[in-house]
């Protein structure tokens, strides 16, 4: 209580005045933490990786993210979204030349403010794998219990070393080699029955595969070839 207390010449007039104290207690203020931003896996230009940082917003329901640094340009931000003080936010790498990117993600809401640092590394492409310029030479006809032999060459790009297979039983081949780029492999054609055969032989190397296709002609020798006449031996004639 107090009293207020005028005085004009010989005249005083006093007021008495009541008043309630109140506490006053401030609003609870934004708080970000526990933001984790899982590392970026290493890609190659043209690609993108993807990662969701996460964090923990109390006593807000809102927060704006933004990207800074020199390396900003190269990540795409999506929408944070927060779900009862769970937060999170998607975050795209997506570089168009190779090296070390770095940014700084920034988390506010109203004066909570959180930095993280976010990192991540773009490499050139891995030269692709060529095979070329397979060539096939023409197998020689053989008559059955004969083969023939031819090399199968080609150009590898890109790769030091090759495997060849080829289908069926007809066809074989021997030691493949790799020198300075260039392949060869020897083709055998052995083959059990007369008439065309074909087979399809595969060169791979570095996930990449290039076929072409072997035929080869298998005879009978003349002297197992039918003449075309009947002939009747050891006819016997009853008396």
């Amino acid at each position: 209580n107090a009293i207020l207390t005028i005085t004009s010449g010989k005249t005083t007039e006093s007021v008495n005045f009541t008043a309630n104290a109140i506490e006053f207690i401030p609003e609870p203020e934004p708080a970000i933490s526990n933001v984790n931003v899982p590392a970026f896996a290493t890609i190659e230009i043209g690609s993108a990786a993807n990662v969701t940082a996460t964090f923990t917003l109390e006593n807000a329901t809102e927060v704006s993210a933004t990207l800074s640094g020199a390396g900003a340009d190269a990540f795409i931000l999506g929408q944070p979204m927060v779900n009862n003080g769970d937060g999170s936010i998607k975050i795209a790498f997506v570089p168009e030349s190779a090296g070390t990117y770095t940014a700084t993600l920034t988390l506010k809401s109203g004066k909570a403010v959180h930095t993280a640092t976010i990192t991540a590394v773009a490499t050139e492409p891995a030269p692709q794998v060529r095979i070329e310029n397979i060539q096939v030479p023409v197998f020689e006809e053989v008559y059955l219990g004969e083969y023939a032999s031819v090399n199968v060459t080609y150009t590898l790009v890109n790769a030091t070393k090759a495997t060849v297979t080829v289908t069926g039983d007809v066809f074989t081949t021997g030691n493949n080699t790799v020198v300075g780029g260039k392949g060869t492999v020897p083709v055998d054609f052995m083959p059990e029955t007369a008439g065309v055969h074909t087979a399809t032989l595969t060169i791979t190397a570095g996930g990449v595969s290039e076929s072409v296709t072997l035929v080869a002609i298998a005879k009978l020798k003349s002297t197992d070839e039918p003449s075309g006449k009947v002939t009747i031996s050891n006819l016997q004639v009853p008396e």
